[in-house]
């Protein structure tokens, strides 16, 4: 793909550069260049065959790879105002853990409070979605899937321009974004093998924030598309007549609001999201919420989530289900932390959830363990 080759090109360049010599001085000290990294070790098993979840797929089968992750990040700094970023990811999907870039952009400083990134970014949908691939950032192995399954498409390709304004003893956080992305999958597929592509996207993220607390808005527009690659395929041999085009530019409106609180010992988080789409192929309105109260014994530190989705219209990814979520956090340094969750999901109104297929029971109990570090 050509963009692992820009990738091994960017690396090459930023190791080359401190040894490239201009009058006898480096054009990039490697005091400009900083490398840090993250890695999540994560096994599960359900008590269902049907595997639960686009990405971890769990099923009755412990499985430790499929979560498990290791990611790099490059920053290097070109001037006191620009600040080159890359992230390569290793993980089993799509690959068996070759490296993808989550972040590709350059980061230009207008002053301290202001700051524009041009490249391939996280999408700021949710509350966690800057650190969505850092496990250890959030209190769970991973975040409430009636939530945070809403939409796919966590990175895009664009513009992201932020501002902070102090007010009073707030921090009033102001971020727009615009751009594309794309995503192969199987969700809405005859085939198996569908592309989701939006475009024309634009974005808002509102956030005001204390010492304790955080209180977030944000809401995403955008055009819509969905091709089935399989169907395309089996076109060009004569073999269906079908049209492999699902979705053309159907309007796609996601919101999604959110708090994190910290009383004393006691964190409390709460995230609300409702996805439209204008389309009749699809269900034209999902959403999901849930709650999470923590409570820190030191470095122990157990909570409870309970999170449910709901759908309007009908289709083949319709997610009704709810779910109690039973875990805890410890961490064994500063750097590390080891998790353990138990999940009781409650399919609803007979659709699949978030499973991948309907599976033969409405219910299923999930454990997973996790140890998280970031260097």
């Amino acid at each position: 793909m050509e963009i692992k080759k820009y990738y091994i090109m960017v690396l090459a360049t930023l190791v080359l550069l401190p040894n490239v010599s201009h009058a006898s001085s480096p054009v990039l000290a490697l005091s400009d260049i900083k490398l840090s990294g993250f890695m999540s070790a994560v096994g599960s098993k359900s008590n269902r065959e049907t595997p639960y979840h686009r990405l971890a797929q769990i099923n009755e089968d412990i499985d430790f790879g499929r979560e498990t992750m290791l990611g790099l990040q490059i920053d290097a700094r070109l001037t006191d105002q620009i600040v080159f970023t890359t992230q390569l990811l290793a993980d089993r999907d799509p690959d068996n853990y070759s490296l993808q870039a989550d972040w590709i952009y350059a980061k230009y400083s207008f002053n301290k409070t202001t700051n524009l990134k041009v490249g391939r970014l996280r999408t700021p949908i949710f509350m966690f979605s800057d650190f969505i691939e850092v496990g250890l950032t959030y209190p769970w192995i991973r975040p409430p899937t009636e939530v945070y399954g809403l939409i796919p498409l966590n990175v895009f390709n664009g513009l992201d321009f932020v501002m902070n304004i102090p007010v009073s003893d707030y921090n009033l956080h102001l971020q727009g974004v615009y751009g594309n992305t794309q995503l192969d999958t199987t969700l809405l597929s005859l085939s198996g093998d569908a592309t989701i592509s939006t475009y024309d996207s634009g974005g808002v993220n509102v956030m005001l924030t204390t010492d304790n607390h955080i209180f977030r808005v944000g809401y995403v527009v955008s055009k819509l598309d969905i091709f089935d690659n399989g169907v395309a395929l089996f076109q060009q041999f004569g073999v269906l007549a079908l049209s492999p085009q699902i979705i053309e530019g159907a309007d796609l409106d996601f919101i999604a609001i959110g708090s994190d609180l910290k009383f004393g010992n006691v964190n409390i988080v709460m995230e609300h999201g409702i996805r439209k789409i204008s389309h009749t192929a699809i269900n034209q309105e999902q959403s999901g919420s849930y709650v999470m109260v923590q409570y820190s014994l030191d470095r122990l530190h157990p909570h409870v989530t309970y999170a449910i989705a709901d759908s309007i219209g009908v289709s083949s990814i319709n997610a009704e289900q709810n779910s109690v979520t039973i875990g805890a956090k410890y961490e064994l340094s500063f750097n590390t932390v080891l998790k353990i969750d138990y999940i009781r999901i409650k399919l609803l109104n007979g659709t699949q959830g978030f499973f991948l297929t309907l599976p033969d029971e409405d219910s299923a109990n999930i454990v997973s363990v996790a140890l998280d570090l970031v260097f």
